[in-house]
């Protein structure tokens, strides 16, 4: 008896060892397809702001050039592009900390991949939506811009042909 209590003892340990190797390895795989996931996105949301920063400093280049008659349209072309720099520079903040509070979370847990997996949901879907956010005000504010330095080019222009008439 004692020797069959023994063995199923050890038989239930070895069974036990090798449900947590396997548990082990699923969050080990599942955590290591989200972090490369997140750093896929994160590197498009940081492609993009950064190509929204530059062409938004094409344009505030643009607008310095075209400015002489028509300096109060843009400036306040030049606020809006600011207010979408500062507002891209916020969000650039709060990715930062989403992506703080979402490495922690990966850290710390260990014992529910449910769970884990819904706050990773989350806060991916809390980044899309904060990109998703950020590039719509910059086109606007670029198309914005875009439509005032039409304004301003199409008045300077007829502004030099009736001085040359």
């Amino acid at each position: 008896m004692e020797k069959v209590a023994d063995n199923n003892t050890k038989a239930l340990i070895q069974a036990l060892e090798e449900v947590m190797r396997g548990f082990g390895a699923q969050i080990n795989s599942q955590a290591g397809e989200n972090f490369r996931q997140l750093n896929q996105s994160m590197a498009g949301i940081l492609l993009a702001q950064e190509q929204s920063r530059q062409q938004i400093n094409e344009l505030i280049e643009a607008q310095k050039q075209a400015a002489s008659n028509e300096a109060d349209k843009f400036n306040l072309v030049a606020d809006r592009l600011a207010a979408v720099n500062e507002s891209l520079e916020g969000q650039s903040r709060q990715i930062d900390q989403s992506l703080q509070a979402l490495t922690q979370l990966l850290t710390t847990a260990t014992n529910s991949l449910p769970a884990l997996d819904k706050k990773i949901v989350e806060r991916t879907d809390q980044l899309a939506q904060g990109v998703r956010t950020a590039l719509n005000e910059s086109s606007k504010a670029m198309l914005e811009a875009i439509e005032s330095l039409r304004s301003t080019s199409g008045a300077y222009i007829l502004d030099a042909e009736s001085r040359s008439l």
